[in-house]
């Protein structure tokens, strides 16, 4: 009998951490779902997340204290000692505790379902009941998963925005490379300029005082030969190929 006891609450207790174990798990998985990105716009311009990103939690959404707030045009304090979050636009004034399900607006106790919170040092505040305390028009799309707010009456459409196609940059300049055949005209003194002529009939003009390397080693505009390789950085749109370096070579490839 008294096996039996013991067998049937050892199982007991299993059945019990179990469950335990299972809630932690579901509670895990639906944090993790809220990282997902969540959009939100003031009165069509995009509000900028530099750190920690919106989030989900029980279908609201939580968001940075000061980013949304501060472009609504509310002032916004926060008190580290009491963990209190102040909030005030006009004559409207919020009151919320980090972790408390009980916010006061303009002395008045309101229930929230999900309460301000520091995640990764960053305090996240309930959207919409802060948005719509403050005189706010939030709406919501969850396929785009875009939440727009208007503070100046007109209608709060939602636009999903529109995927950032990043350009790479250009570049000022452009490699030159050609084969010498001659100089377009002989250098001499008092030349600001020299011309190179190509096998292409392209121009290279270099400065009178630019670099010839060769093997690394300096050389002169007299050292140069017909059939030299010339590898020089000119300007990508100019309108002539201006150089103060060029690197010579016999490698013809």
């Amino acid at each position: 009998m008294t096996e039996s006891f013991s067998y049937k609450a050892e199982k007991h207790m299993k059945i019990i951490y179990l469950s335990i174990a299972t809630l932690f798990a579901l509670s895990a998985t639906t944090f993790a779902e809220a990282q997902g990105n969540i959009s939100v716009t003031v009165n069509g311009d995009a509000v900028a997340f530099t750190g920690q990103p919106p989030m989900s939690q029980n279908g609201r959404t939580l968001v940075p204290l000061r980013g949304v707030l501060e472009k609504i045009g509310a002032t916004v304090r926060y008190s580290g000692p009491t963990k209190t979050i102040r909030a005030t636009k006009g004559d409207t004034n919020i009151s919320l505790t980090l972790g408390e399900n009980e916010a006061t607006v303009n002395s008045r106790q309101v229930k929230l379902d999900v309460p301000a919170q520091a995640v990764n040092g960053t305090t996240l505040v309930p959207l919409r009941f802060v948005a719509e305390s403050l005189g706010a028009d939030v709406r919501y799309d969850g396929a785009s998963r875009v939440i727009a707010i208007r503070t100046d009456g007109k209608p709060n459409v939602i636009v999903p925005p529109k995927e950032v196609v990043t350009e790479p940059a250009k570049s000022d300049t452009e490699t030159f490379s050609g084969i010498f055949v001659d100089f377009v005209s002989k250098p001499k003194d008092g030349d600001t300029e020299v011309e190179l002529k190509m096998t292409d009939g392209r121009v290279l003009t270099l400065t009178r005082t630019a670099e010839l390397l060769f093997q690394n080693q300096k050389i002169g505009f007299d050292d140069l030969r017909s059939g030299d390789k010339v590898v020089a950085t000119v300007p990508a749109a100019g309108a002539k190929n201006l150089a103060n370096k060029a690197t010579i070579s016999d490698d013809y490839t």
